[in-house]
């Protein structure tokens, strides 16, 4: 997934079962919305769990706080959070 002109993301064949691997690995993993998504809809087994922020307001002082980012970068992030939290309750990935 490719985020404020980066790549991120863990390859399918590292997650994914080996054919006659006994007992199955279950990998933990910590992903943002798509990429749980993705790994459920490919068919990965597991439990997946989607824990959201607590609001937009706690996200942006977290981000403002370790002044690593622009203003310009801190808006993209807001957006992205926002729409994944509309996109967690459309899905009822999230309560």
């Amino acid at each position: 997934m490719e985020f404020d002109g980066n790549y991120y993301g863990t390859l399918f064949s590292e997650i994914a079962p080996k054919k006659g691997e006994f007992p199955v690995q279950i990998p933990i993993m910590e992903t943002e919305l798509q990429g749980m998504l993705s790994a459920r809809n490919a068919g990965i087994p597991g439990l997946y769990i989607y824990l959201g922020i607590e609001s937009l307001d706690v996200l942006k002082l977290r981000i403002e706080k370790r002044k690593t980012q622009t203003t310009e970068s801190i808006k993209k992030r807001l957006q992205i959070a926002q729409e994944q939290m509309t996109q967690a309750q459309s899905l009822k990935v999230a309560d």
